[in-house]
């Protein structure tokens, strides 16, 4: 059995990450089961866990158009969130399977191309990345480990969005100068540009939920957060996410 939650109305960014690292904990520290969360935010800009906000966003026009920027507790480089995206958490037991790094993206990229091949979207894997045919990126991955517990997240690119990602992430300019660990832009693409007509929302989650549950060989249980995860994410939304000090000065 796996916990499924589904969050699909957009929601703050903060909140969200202050769950999914709720979760996390959970997990690790036996409370929780394994869980797989399918969730949409709101406009926000999503470094790694090492990253620079400096370097890696452009700040005066973020905060222009009110989109804060928010840290993960995963690696890897910065992403555009907004409405038009939906992201995927796995939250597991890691087993001999999932030792390593590329296991462990190779183990949900699978669950990500047969989704995506009912779509009739074949996609590739490449590192922590998917990729349709011409070469353009429509989703990612990013982990998170403590000890046996191991979070593997991503986002899919469902449609565009008004704001153009090269406007907010100094990696996709021509004046990107990484300091620690480095973004690496590539061109993205979205289902609806990629489809004749894009599933709603909630049919795309229960694809995903379907294929991912498939892989991992577990029968899925709708459910809710539990108390004891609503309040811990609460106390990381007051003293972490909704801090400056961990979002832009770590």
């Amino acid at each position: 059995m796996i916990r499924i939650i589904s969050d699909l109305k957009p929601n703050c960014p903060r909140w969200n990450l202050s769950v999914e690292e709720a979760i996390f904990t959970g997990l690790h520290t036996q409370l929780t089961p394994e869980t797989l969360r399918i969730w949409c935010n709101d406009r926000a800009v999503v470094i790694g866990r090492s990253q620079s906000a400096q370097a890696e966003v452009a700040l005066d026009h973020a905060a222009k158009l009110r989109i804060p920027i928010v840290r993960r507790i995963s690696g890897g480089g910065a992403v555009y969130h907004y409405p038009g995206n939906l992201n995927y958490s796995l939250f597991l037991i890691s087993k001999r399977r999932l030792a390593t790094v590329s296991d462990a993206f190779s183990f949900l990229g699978q669950a990500l191309i047969a989704a995506m091949h009912r779509l009739d979207i074949d996609l590739q894997l490449k590192g922590n990345g998917l990729f349709v045919a011409a070469g353009r990126k429509i989703a990612g991955l990013a982990q998170a480990r403590r000890g046996q517990t191991l979070l593997i997240h991503g986002t899919l690119l469902m449609r565009p969005d008004e704001i153009g990602m090269e406007h907010l992430l100094l990696a996709m300019g021509g004046n990107y100068l990484p300091s620690r660990v480095p973004s690496r832009p590539v061109k993205v693409t979205s289902l609806m540009t990629e489809i004749a007509f894009l599933p709603p929302v909630d049919s795309i989650a229960e694809l995903l939920c379907e294929e991912i549950c498939r892989q991992i060989g577990a029968v899925p249980q709708h459910a809710a957060l539990s108390g004891d995860e609503v309040d811990h994410a609460e106390r990381l939304l007051r003293t972490k996410y909704g801090s400056a000090t961990w979002n832009l000065y770590r």
